[in-house]
Formats: structure tokens, sequence, C-alpha cells
């Protein structure tokens, strides 16, 4: 998952992006340590309460975009967060 946020005033060079990559949240195989890869797996309430914690984080400063991965894990994830942003 990953946020976007431009600082500064005009279009041009002095123009900057800020990037936050967050990980999804907790899924069943990462609590028994299993690598995923495309699998695509759920949150648990576990991941979904821990997603909430970092959308209540981001949720200090603006954000102009919000992306995620199609998978359910990474997508619910953004769903949360989305949620907290207003987007």
């Amino acid at each position: 998952m990953a946020c976007r946020r431009r600082r500064g005033g005009e279009p041009g060079p002095s123009r900057t992006t800020e990037l936050c990559l967050t990980r999804n949240g907790e899924t069943l195989w990462n609590r028994c340590n299993r690598l995923q890869g495309r699998h695509d797996l759920p949150l648990t309430e576990t991941g979904r309460t821990r997603a909430g914690d970092v959308a209540r984080r981001l949720a200090r400063e603006p954000w102009d975009a919000l992306f995620s991965s199609p998978l359910q894990r990474a997508w619910q994830t953004a769903q949360i967060i989305s949620a907290e942003l207003g987007a």
C-alpha cells in the first residue's frame, strides 16, 4: 500500500512528493510465518485492528492518493485506511 502527498506550492522543481508505504494487516499465514506470495488470503481480526491503528495515524496528515495491490489482504487494509481518511 502507498499513500501519496505533494508538498510545496506551484508545480515544478520545488514541489516534492512524499510516499508512505505500509504493509497489509495480519493474515493467518503471517501468524504461522508462512510466505504468502500471490495467495489471496483475508485479514484476521488482529490484521483489521492493526490496519485501523495505521489508518488513524495516517489521518493526522492530508493525503492525495491511496494505492493498493488487488490482493484481498492489501485491498482490505486499503479500505480501512481509506475510510479513516475520508477518501
